[in-house]
C-alpha cells in the first residue's frame, strides 16, 4: 500500500527547497527531546531542509510550480465532504489533562449540558498545526496544561488531527472549507447558549485555520486571536502562495507572535501587532541549528517553530512575564533606541499597534518579564 507522502515548502535564498516525508503520519516514531535522538523522520527532514542541499524549482509529490510559482493541490468536493465528520471539539475542564469531553461538530452544543462547562468564565479555543491533535504531548497538552493552571478560561481544543494528518498542500487546500464547518458550529453553540465571544489561538496552520475561522462566523465575536508563528510554506511570500491565510482583521485584535520567521514560518506581518521574539527567527535561544547537528531529531528541527506555542503557554501560567516593547525594527531595539516606548505582555490587546520585540531565556521559564523588553 503506497505510503501517505507529506511535503512542506518554503522559500529560503531566493530558492524553493522541499522535503518530502515519506512514511505515514499515523507510524511516526515518537520525538525525543534528547540530544542524541535520531529517527527517520529527522534525518530526511534534516537531509532535505539542509542549506547545502541544491533544490530550486524542484517539484515534489503534489507540489508543483513553473517559474517559481506554485502549482496548488485541490480535492474533490465529494472527497473533501468526507473530511467533516472526523472533526472533534474538546472541553478540558480538569484538573489533569486527561480530563475532557469530546464532542462532534453537530453535537458541540452538548458541551453545555454536561456539567463541565463554567459559565462564570470566558472561553478560549485552541486550533492545533499540522499533523498534531488535541491530545498531542509536550504540544497541545502543553497548552492545555497551561490553561488548567491558570485556572480562569473554560478551554476548548479544535481536533481536526484526521484532515491534518493528511500531505501538507492537501491540509492547506481544504482549510477554507473546515474553517466553514468550524464556523456554522461555532456559531451554533453560541446561539444556544450565553457564550457570545471567544478567544481563539492558534499555532503554524492551527493560526491560519483560527483566522479562517474567525473571518466566516456570523453570531460569535472573536476579541482577540493569537496566530503563534503563522505558518510560512505556501502562504508567503506570494510568488509560493496557495492561501492568503490569517489577517489583521480577523478578529477584532489579532496578535501574531513570530519566533521562525522565513522559514516554517511566515516572515509577514500579519497582526495588529506582531511580537518578534529574539529577532522571530531561527536560531532562537536553547535550539539547535539544525544544519549542524547529524543526529538532531525533528523535535530539534522544529525547535525554533514550536518555540512560540512554548512561550505563549508561559505567558499564560504566569501573566506578565512575557511582555514586548514598541519598535520600528529589530535594529532599533538591539540599539537601545526604543527604551521610551510601550511595552505590552502578549496575552493582552493594546491601543499602540506595530511591531513589538523582546528577549528571551534558553530554557523555561522563558520570559523575562519587563526585563526582556
Amino acid at each position: 500500500m503506497k505510503s501517505v507522502e507529506s511535503s512542506i515548502i518554503f522559500y529560503f535564498c531566493f530558492s524553493v527547497v522541499t522535503a518530502q516525508l515519506a512514511t505515514p503520519a499515523s507510524t511516526w516514531p515518537p520525538l525525543s527531546t534528547s540530544a542524541t535522538c535520531n529517527n527517520s523522520l529527522s534525518s530526511e527532514l534534516l537531509t532535505m531542509f539542509s542549506p547545502n542541499a541544491a533544490f530550486s524549482n524542484v517539484v515534489i509529490s503534489s507540489i508543483s510550480y513553473v517559474n517559481s510559482t506554485v502549482i496548488c493541490t485541490s480535492m474533490a468536493d465529494a472527497e473533501v465532504a468526507l473530511l467533516r465528520p472526523t472533526i472533534k471539539i474538546y472541553l478540558f475542564y480538569g484538573p489533569n489533562n486527561t480530563d475532557y469531553q469530546v464532542e462532534t461538530l453537530d453535537n458541540m452544543k452538548n458541551l453545555l449540558t454536561a456539567g463541565h462547562w463554567n459559565f462564570s468564565r470566558p472561553a478560549t479555543c485552541f486550533f492545533p498545526g499540522w499533523t498534531k491533535s488535541a491530545t498531542s504531548p509536550g504540544y497541545s497538552l502543553e497548552v492545555v496544561d497551561a490553561y488548567l493552571a491558570n485556572g480562569t478560561s473554560n478551554l476548548l481544543v479544535v481536533d481536526w488531527w484526521a484532515v491534518n494528518r493528511m500531505e501538507y498542500t492537501r491540509v492547506v487546500s481544504v482549510m477554507p472549507s473546515v474553517a466553514q464547518w468550524l464556523a456554522q458550529a461555532f456559531d451554533a453553540f453560541c446561539e444556544a447558549s450565553n457564550v457570545t465571544a471567544m478567544t481563539f489561538v492558534g499555532h503554524s496552520l492551527g493560526a491560519h485555520l483560527s483566522g479562517y475561522t474567525a473571518r466566516r462566523l456570523a453570531a460569535l465575536a472573536v476579541p482577540f486571536l493569537a496566530a503563534l508563528d503563522p505558518a510560512g510554506p505556501l502562504f508567503s511570500p506570494v510568488p509560493l502562495r496557495c492561501q492568503e491565510g490569517v489577517r489583521a482583521d480577523d478578529a477584532h485584535f489579532v496578535m501574531a507572535l513570530h519566533t521562525d520567521a522565513g522559514r516554517f514560518g511566515s516572515d509577514a506581518a500579519v497582526g495588529s501587532v506582531d511580537y518578534y521574539a529574539n529577532n522571530g527567527t531561527h536560531v532562537q535561544p536553547g535550539c539547535t541549528p539544525y544544519d549542524t547537528q547529524p543526529g538532531a531529531c525533528a523535535a530539534q528541527f522544529l525547535c525554533s517553530h514550536t518555540r512560540a506555542l512554548l512561550l505563549w503557554c508561559a505567558a499564560v501560567r504566569r501573566p506578565g512575564s512575557v511582555v514586548g516593547r514598541l519598535c520600528p525594527s529589530s535594529s532599533a531595539f538591539a540599539a537601545g533606541m526604543c527604551s521610551g516606548r510601550s511595552t505590552n505582555d502578549i496575552t493582552a490587546p493594546t491601543a499602540n499597534w506595530g511591531p513589538y520585540y523582546f528577549k528571551t531565556n534558553a530554557d523555561a521559564p522563558y520570559g523575562q518579564g519587563i526585563h526582556g523588553a
